[in-house]
């Protein structure tokens, strides 16, 4: 004579792991735009030109800082004689922080200086500029 086998889960009906939910925080990633990216780009890329010898990094920080937080800011610099070449590139974290910086800032005064700054995707116009001028 053969016994029967119930098979039988051996976890409690209600587990508690499943019934007491926590909120997750997960972590938004902030994608890179590079060559390789494919799309309209958003406008967060903005150009300055005109800039005066004696502006530096912290400097301009401390004059876009009140429009939004900044991903990355490069002064150029000529790469023999380091030379301020009067260019910059800023990558801000937001359009709307990029908008507000093109729209305040170009055709105003800075140390002496009409600026230009307007939206430069890519970093095209900064990367030939640089070229043209070494």
């Amino acid at each position: 004579k053969e016994l029967a086998i119930i098979v039988k889960d051996p976890r409690p009906h209600v587990s508690l792991h499943w019934t007491l939910r926590e909120p997750v925080d997960l972590i938004i990633p902030r994608f890179k735009i590079d060559k390789n990216y494919v799309g309209t780009p958003p406008s967060i890329e903005v150009s300055i030109t005109n800039l005066n010898d004696n502006i530096n990094k912290s400097f301009l920080v401390d004059q876009l800082k009140k429009f939004d937080a900044m991903e990355e800011i490069e002064i150029f610099y000529h790469p023999k004689t380091k030379k301020h070449l009067g260019l910059a590139k800023v990558i801000f974290m937001t359009p709307s922080g990029a908008t507000a910086c093109v729209n305040k800032l170009n055709q105003t005064s800075l140390m002496g200086n009409i600026i230009n700054v307007f939206f430069d995707p890519f970093g095209k116009f900064s990367f030939y500029h640089f070229k043209w001028t070494i």
